[in-house]
């Protein structure tokens, strides 16, 4: 039993609690006029999973909590006679009887998506500064990740240490080599071998979010009309970070939270597609070096008309260290998105455009870079003047 409602308190295990609890009622909001007295509980994977269950008050208040039978205490309203559940659509008593219901329905829609397997697969070549937080974020999204497959792309320094450190951990974590120089070819030998319905791509500076693998599943499971999908991504060791970051939840409040927006481009930060479509294309993406890898298998997919969505609950972090680039190395960076359009043909003048300013902005920002230290995350003149490491780009031109 997850717990009882008796008159105006409520029993969840050995605690008893008022309903409503005082602290809600000296700080609830009042409804609109002529809002229902109900409340909308979104049930997902995670409410089983004791993760964070998110419930919507009918004002439009969102709460948290680590579970149904705990956050029910929290949510600040005064009194809710019924509520409706997003899953099966129907609107149950506020008794303990049909919560336990609508958990036994989530139980089997739980154990119905844990059916579908998901790989996650990560080109890596000398990483050893990102790589253990970015293995260490996939490990904690628990069951819903069932392969860390990260492929070391010659490296000189550590990385494949660090990598077999976790492999002996971790019976998820698998260690390929590819000798062939080339993000392209490592990330083909990560997809060839995975064994997931669902194959996902990061970079090895990616951290994704704790409910990124949740997102990815639930994604799937409700849009049969979609072969792959992306999500939302923040920048972190950055000076803008935080202006970036305000002008992505301006554009989703614009747009809304759960709305899924149909796009066309596929970054390999953060991404993940059906095991079909990935055969689909297999043979029709390009291994040249001097392109950029995950651009072209943007317009491959689009070219047989696979629909790519992108959700705001998959977000991730990747690092902003391209930004130290200088401006000359840049521009053969994003030299190499052009090369990559005109092999398919889908040049324009308002694309040529818009890499064109992605290189003037970078080349603006390149000395905010230099001044920015991203173990203090302050500015400092100071730094003007120090060396700093420049990455190898990711493209051969």
């Amino acid at each position: 039993m997850y717990g009882s409602i008796t008159g105006s308190r409520f029993r969840c295990g050995r605690s008893s609690y008022s309903w409503p609890p005082a602290e809600s009622r000296s700080s609830t909001r009042r409804s609109a006029p002529g809002a229902p007295d109900h409340v909308s509980l979104i049930h997902h994977v995670s409410l089983i999973h004791h993760s964070s269950t998110i419930a919507e008050v009918e004002h439009g208040v969102t709460v948290f909590g680590p579970s149904l039978r705990r956050c029910l205490p929290l949510f600040p309203w005064k009194r809710a006679s019924t509520f409706r559940c997003l899953h099966c659509r129907n609107e149950h008593a506020f008794t303990a009887g049909h919560i336990c219901l609508v958990l036994r329905r989530d139980s089997r829609y739980r154990q119905e998506m844990t059916n579908v397997t998901l790989s996650v697969v990560i080109p890596a070549c000398n990483e050893s500064e990102y790589i253990e937080k970015c293995i260490e974020a996939l490990i904690s999204q628990g069951e819903y990740v069932d392969e860390i497959i990260v492929v070391d792309n010659n490296s000189s320094d550590d990385t494949p240490d660090l990598i077999e450190k976790y492999r002996k951990e971790s019976s998820k974590v698998q260690l390929l080599s590819e000798s062939r120089p080339g993000v392209v070819y490592a990330r083909n030998r990560g997809f060839d071998a995975a064994s997931g319905d669902i194959i996902g791509r990061i970079d090895a500076d990616t951290i994704v979010g704790k409910d990124w693998a949740v997102a990815v599943h639930e994604f799937f499971e409700r849009h049969d009309e979609f072969s792959c999908v992306t999500g939302l991504t923040y920048l972190y060791e950055s000076p803008i970070a935080g202006l970036q970051r305000r002008w992505i939840n301006w554009r989703l409040g614009r747009r809304g939270q759960d709305a899924v927006r149909s796009v066309v481009a596929v970054p390999g930060s953060n991404m993940a597609m059906r095991r079909s479509a990935w055969l689909a294309v297999r043979d029709a993406v390009s291994d040249r070096t001097d392109l950029h890898e995950d651009i072209d298998l943007s317009l491959c997919m689009a070219h047989v008309r696979f629909n790519v969505g992108q959700v705001s609950s998959m977000a991730a972090h990747v690092s902003g260290r391209r930004g130290v680039s200088p401006p000359s190395v840049y521009a053969r960076y994003v030299r190499a998105s052009r090369r990559t359009l005109e092999y398919h043909g889908t040049s324009s003048r308002k694309l040529d455009f818009l890499i064109c300013a992605d290189s003037v902005l970078h080349a603006g920002l390149w000395p905010l870079y230099r001044m920015y230290n991203k173990k203090s995350g302050q500015l400092s003149l100071r730094a003007l003047g120090r060396g700093q490491t420049v990455r190898d780009l990711p493209v051969f031109s």
